[in-house]
């Protein structure tokens, strides 16, 4: 019996199944294409033998079709039409695909928060989380910012930028090495969050989320202490918003996730987050990188930035003045006296505040020269500074300047690694 209707090639919802071959049998397999077919139910089957359409007279298991009772084997199958979507309320598991979704039909509102891992950009709260930068050296034995950029060691005996990280995607981590004497058996550090950056996630739960590796002896767990600045940018005073539960460290790199929380409206004078573990008898030496604080209850993949456009986050914050290939010129000034320099260094970045003073670190790779003459540095000091630039003084071990003539900073010894660290800026 041919059927009579509408072509069903054309009802985007109707399939068309192959025809049953019957052999007396009462169940059958049901295919499309020569491939075995689950329909979504028996209801969604349309069913004719022998010229009948046949209506509940069959039950569906998986890809089985039962009649119930045998089927002459002389029977013939007209067609067998299976009704999709359009007939279904619910899809089953795992049959909505790319494809059937139009272009730009899911939005911001049509997505639960954390449903989906966060997305925009600049996500992270932390700057440098990937402790690729490290301005002012990658090694020191003292507290406070020493070595990787925005990051400073509260306590403990040692900070190093190393080049062991979780996978080829990350350039370098950053080791803590705690002490061991008594109640100050604590390895910790910490990022100052500036106020403006904060704001973005004022009344949002968010994510912290690192990677961790330990190196020392100690077992002890990770933790998280998140404070908020008393008044703006200023945290000689803090209130404690949340302590996070502490997580679990190994001898291997491991993604460690840390319950949300939520950053309350008097968090708008900035945050301390202190990244910590405590042991008073054990070596605490431990790896920290990828490093990331988001809005969301669910931990997305690290945010990696360009590399120019971290660097250029971490000096506003801190500049550093480096002496590089050997007859360099970095910088322009004018002679004081026969031996001492005015330098002029114009910022490469505004910085948060202008500085107030300057780390000096081998000033005698420097050296300063005019046309005529030329002495190598003994000494710098700091004059004044606005938020773009900085006025020093580089005295010279030898020289014969002409007061008042121009005069080029350049590079003397680059084996020296000198470098003028402008301080001040850092929170």
């Amino acid at each position: 019996m041919a059927y009579i209707g509408r072509d069903t090639d054309k009802i985007s919802n109707v399939e068309v199944l192959d025809n049953i071959t019957f052999d007396g049998s009462s169940s059958y397999t049901l295919q499309k294409g020569g491939s075995n077919f689950t329909p979504s139910s028996a209801n969604t089957l349309l069913v004719s033998i022998n010229g009948v359409v046949q209506a509940g007279n069959f039950t569906v298991s998986g890809s089985t079709i039962d009649f119930g009772t045998a089927v002459a084997g002389t029977s013939t199958c007209d067609f067998i039409l299976h009704y999709g979507v359009g007939l279904i309320t619910t899809p089953a598991d795992g049959t909505v695909t790319e494809a059937k979704i139009g272009t730009g039909a899911v939005t911001s509102s049509k997505l639960a928060s954390g449903a989906v891992p966060n997305q925009s950009a600049f996500k992270n709260i932390f700057i440098n989380g990937d402790m690729s930068i490290a301005q002012r050296g990658t090694t020191s034995s003292s507290t406070g910012y020493q070595t990787v950029d925005r990051w400073q060691l509260n306590t403990g005996t040692q900070q190093e930028q190393k080049t062991d990280t979780p996978n080829a995607r990350f350039s370098n981590s950053f080791e803590v090495t705690g002490t061991t004497a008594g109640s100050s058996g604590y390895g910790i550090c910490s990022q100052r969050i500036e106020s403006k950056n904060v704001l973005p996630v004022l009344g949002q739960t968010c994510t912290l989320s690192a990677y961790v590796k330990n190196t020392g002896t100690s077992t002890v767990n990770v933790s998280v202490e998140v404070y908020r600045a008393n008044s703006t940018d200023n945290f000689s005073g803090l209130t404690l918003l949340t302590s996070l539960t502490g997580q679990a460290i190994t001898a291997s790199w491991n993604r460690i996730t840390f319950p949300s929380f939520t950053v309350t409206d008097a968090c708008a004078t900035g945050l301390e987050v202190r990244i910590f573990r405590y042991d008073a008898s054990n070596d605490q030496e431990w790896l920290l990188t990828g490093v990331q604080l988001e809005a969301g209850t669910i931990a997305s993949d690290f945010e990696f930035l360009p590399y120019d456009v971290n660097l250029r986050r971490c000096m506003r914050y801190c500049q550093v003045l480096i002496n590089g290939d050997v007859n360099n010129y970095s910088c322009m000034g004018f002679a004081q006296s026969a031996n001492l320099a005015n330098i002029l260094f114009p910022f490469y970045v505004e910085p948060r505040v202008p500085a107030t003073g300057i780390t000096v670190q081998n000033v005698n790779g420097f050296g300063a020269t005019t046309v005529a003459s030329g002495g190598r540095g003994s000494a710098a000091t700091f004059g004044q500074a606005s938020k773009y630039a900085v006025h020093w003084q580089l005295t010279t071990d030898t020289g014969s300047f002409v007061a008042g003539y121009p005069l080029f900073l350049y590079n003397y010894n680059t084996a020296l690694d000198a470098k003028i660290i402008f301080t001040g800026m850092e929170l």
